[in-house]
């Protein structure tokens, strides 16, 4: 049976999505990194995700009055909240914070007492930086 058209992720939705991660990108990035002030992905709910799905709602109900054949379905404020929070997740603090620097761990906190140089030879070349100066 096919979905209802209403019920699917269009193009535009995806187009949306695509549009957004950006500018929530360098949201959260002026926000976490550069001043430190909010952890905008350090909640169960993405506070970012939320606030943008809200100002699409709101802009949703002004469509469903004076153009209701451009409105978004359900499904596709789905799919553009899913793709932000997917987004915003990535470029929290949480993945790009922590996550970018662990890479260096193996290597940097390698010592003879530890054993952990007995692993590199197991870790791929292209994955992590490898050498002080690239550290």
């Amino acid at each position: 049976m096919k979905p209802d058209k209403q019920q699917r992720i269009t193009p535009r939705s995806v187009l949306i999505g695509s549009a957004l991660i950006p500018i929530s990108g360098f949201w959260i990035t002026r926000s976490e990194m550069t001043t430190g002030v909010t952890e905008i992905t350090s909640t169960s709910l993405l506070i970012g995700a939320v606030v943008i799905l809200f100002v699409l709602v709101v802009a949703n109900m002004g469509l469903e009055r004076h153009a209701p054949h451009t409105a978004f379905s359900a499904a596709e404020m789905l799919t553009i909240y899913v793709m932000l929070t997917v987004g915003m997740s990535i470029n929290g603090i949480g993945m790009f914070g922590f996550l970018t620097t662990a890479l260096a761990n193996p290597f940097w906190y390698a010592t003879p007492e530890n054993g952990w140089a007995d692993f590199h030879q197991h870790i791929p070349s292209w994955l992590l930086p490898e050498g002080d100066a690239a550290i």
